[in-house]
């Protein structure tokens, strides 16, 4: 801004009080647009920045919950599955035999711990240091909520674990109703140990995918931002990339996207004269 300056300290003299206040009037108004410039391009780099590390805190939830459900939820499932299906066929071979032995199987009551993740910390950046909106918005309130009822199905694991294990003079036949939820000769059913696997495993695939759902939202809406800027300011930002989950999906880790069709279809994705739209706001 040297040169207006200059212009300022040549004219002012030269045309009296009268031109002095208006060249005055012009110096405040080019500062006042250069500070507003500077300032609207650290408030993009600031949120870009805050982007880039909801976007990483996405990709460590989304590990952590991946690596529970490879590591313990896979397994617990599958020896449930089979037990159930075990347990089925002898109780109807044994129908068949007139026979009425119990079905004798060893209970898998292995327990978890409840998950520690950075949930506050993501949840906080996205809404106070960011201005996305929309999808994302409401993945980030479901992952929230969807983490905290994982975590209360763990603790409600442990506790029925201890409740069927230390229950006294329960016999093979009161274990498997308890187990697997079947009903009992008085006509009784507690479902309650089978439902909550049920729920640990809808639940991890819950949090895998609106935390993935989340990480796609905000680089969509980071790179978005990002456009609008540059052409204005140099940023000297790189583009942000989606997380490569081709691993995990091949391993099953992954839901299938087809089991949330209903939430998918609550969200329309902007059309073309909406996204050029988008470019043009500061």
């Amino acid at each position: 801004m040297s040169w207006l300056s200059d212009f300022l300290h040549q004219v002012a003299p030269q045309q009296g009080w009268g031109a002095a206040f208006v060249t005055a009037g012009l110096g405040a108004f080019a500062g006042g647009l250069v500070a507003s410039r500077a300032f609207t391009k650290r408030a993009a780099i600031a949120e870009l920045n805050a982007l880039s590390s909801a976007q990483t805190l996405c990709f460590s939830i989304c590990n952590r919950l991946m690596a529970l459900k490879c590591q313990h939820v896979i397994g617990m499932k599958e020896r449930f599955d089979r037990l159930q299906a075990s347990h089925t066929e002898e109780v109807e071979r044994r129908k068949q035999r007139q026979q009425a032995q119990p079905f004798v199987f060893q209970a898998d009551f292995q327990t978890l711990t409840p998950l520690t993740l950075p949930i506050g910390t993501l949840e906080k950046i996205i809404f106070e240091k960011t201005s996305i909106r929309g999808r994302a918005l409401v993945a980030l309130v479901d992952l929230v909520s969807t983490i905290e009822g994982l975590n209360e199905a763990i603790e409600a694991r442990t506790k029925l674990s201890e409740e069927i294990r230390n229950r006294k003079d329960k016999t093979a036949a009161e274990l498997a109703y308890l187990y697997f939820g079947i009903r009992s000769p008085d006509g009784h059913i507690d479902e309650r140990y089978r439902t909550n696997l049920d729920a640990i495993v809808m639940q991890t695939d819950d949090c895998i995918f609106f935390s993935q759902v989340l990480a796609g939202d905000i680089v969509e809406y980071a790179n978005r931002l990002r456009r609008s800027h540059m052409w204005r300011y140099w940023l000297g930002l790189a583009k942000m990339k989606d997380a490569d989950w081709t691993s995990a999906k091949e391993s099953g880790l992954v839901p299938p996207e087809d089991a949330y069709k209903k939430w998918l279809s609550g969200f329309r994705k902007p059309t073309r004269w909406q996204r050029f739209k988008s470019l043009l706001q500061p």
